[in-house]
């Protein structure tokens, strides 16, 4: 709900690559109106949507990433593993890992410091060069 309030003109899109994640985002679109991609089937229509996006926000790594390579600034949501944190600390991102609990101002914080940030970002972000990305298991 707080996305909406800070990004009142922005549409939202929810990028599901799991059950639990298309579960959810069933659940949540009705109340909240966004669009939902579904991973890995839609994977280069969600991939035009983060590179087009005028922020990401979430506890998937992989859209993380993508985004970072677009230049485009993300929320960093703690996952249940490590995992994020090393995105994190891999893309030397200026932004903490935000706890799914986490209070009202904390968020609010964060967004304004990414606002803060957006102008600066490619300047801070360290992202390997990769000569290729297969997003599918077939050869």
């Amino acid at each position: 709900k707080q996305i909406q309030e800070f990004y009142t003109d922005v549409p939202i899109y929810f990028l599901a690559n799991t059950k639990t994640d298309m579960y959810l985002a069933k659940k949540l679109k009705e109340k909240y109106g966004f669009s939902i991609f579904s991973v890995p089937e839609k994977h280069d229509r969600a991939m035009a949507v983060i590179a087009k996006a005028y922020i990401v926000i979430g506890g998937r790594q992989h859209p993380n990433i993508f985004a970072a390579m677009q230049g485009v600034p993300f929320i960093p949501l703690q996952g249940n593993t490590h995992k994020m944190e090393g995105v994190v600390e891999l893309l030397n991102y200026p932004l903490p890992v935000l706890k799914w609990n986490e209070s009202s101002d904390v968020i609010q914080h964060t967004f304004k410091m990414l606002e803060d940030l957006r102008d600066k970002l490619h300047s801070i972000l360290t992202v390997p060069k990769l000569k290729t990305i297969c997003l599918s298991n077939k050869q």
